[in-house]
């Protein structure tokens, strides 16, 4: 099989070829030419594409690997040079060309939300609060990298924008993350994941009420059809002593094959549970 068409940087002079003229008797002045040269090369790199720099040396965990997403460890073994001897042999050339197939452009720079997605997972095991400041700010820098590159009909927008708001609302930005979820559910009315993120946000912040209305809306908007938001939405339900819609709720996300036993665990515990009436 051909190897997948990857974008190839282009290959720069680093030194222009009359910086040190043949011959020149002049060496002092001409090195002192070529280090200012230099420096101002590093200086255009930094500042112009410190994320793309960044996200190039990024390597992750074994853990951090395993829970990616396939089509991060698709778009992180498709830049050749950082195939590691851990990661490099694990993903086909013919599972490359398949995501890229699918992702399309969001294809384009996807490992800088696949690193800021890793980056955002490591402020729940780092005791350091500055270590965590320095994730989360390396989470909402690489994941707004792509957001303002994508838009709505892009496969990955709302995991995207949602990674965004979530590094956002733990920055202190609280209102404009707030605003981009609102944005994603307007621009995205039938798909679950924001209102999901935006709920979590409202329960966070004290207000139950109003993340389950989030998530009612969320129901209403999908037909009823995520097992995700039913979940949520049942968990909340239990927790206020609500437990019929609980109990609807947990029919419902079931019934759509959500995995995990917890909302059913809370009712057996409160008695509430039925299984006699699952389908």
């Amino acid at each position: 099989m051909n190897e997948p068409s990857i974008p190839r940087q282009r290959e720069h002079r680093l030194v222009p070829r009359r910086l040190i003229p043949a011959g020149s008797s002049d060496a002092p002045r001409a090195r002192a030419r070529l280090a200012r040269f230099l420096r101002l090369s590093f200086a255009s790199i930094v500042l112009i594409a410190p994320s793309v720099a960044w996200s190039y040396s990024f390597v992750p965990t074994s853990e951090e690997w395993a829970t990616w997403p396939p089509y991060c460890q698709a778009a992180y073994a498709s830049i050749g040079y950082l195939r590691t001897k851990e990661f490099g042999g694990q993903i086909s050339n013919a599972e490359i060309e398949h995501w890229q197939s699918v992702l399309g452009n969001s294809w384009l720079g996807i490992w800088h939300y696949c690193a800021g997605l890793a980056e955002y997972g490591r402020v729940n095991f780092e005791p350091d609060p500055q270590q965590r400041l320095h994730f989360l700010r390396e989470a909402h820098d690489e994941s707004l990298y792509v957001y303002r590159r994508l838009g709505p009909k892009d496969p990955l927008f709302f995991e995207v924008a949602t990674l965004y708001a979530q590094a956002k609302y733990d920055l202190g930005e609280r209102t404009e993350a707030i605003g981009i979820l609102d944005d994603a559910i307007e621009k995205g009315p039938t798909v679950d994941r924001p209102y999901l993120v935006l709920s979590s946000l409202r329960r966070r912040s004290g207000d139950i009420q109003g993340a389950i209305d989030i998530l009612t809306q969320g129901n209403a908007s999908t037909n009823f059809a995520s097992a995700e938001i039913n979940y949520a939405l049942g968990l909340l339900y239990a927790d206020r002593g609500a437990y019929a819609s609980a109990m609807e709720c947990a029919k419902r996300a079931y019934a759509l094959g959500y995995p995990l036993p917890g909302l059913k665990k809370k009712l057996e515990k409160a008695g509430q549970w039925q299984p006699d009436r699952q389908n």
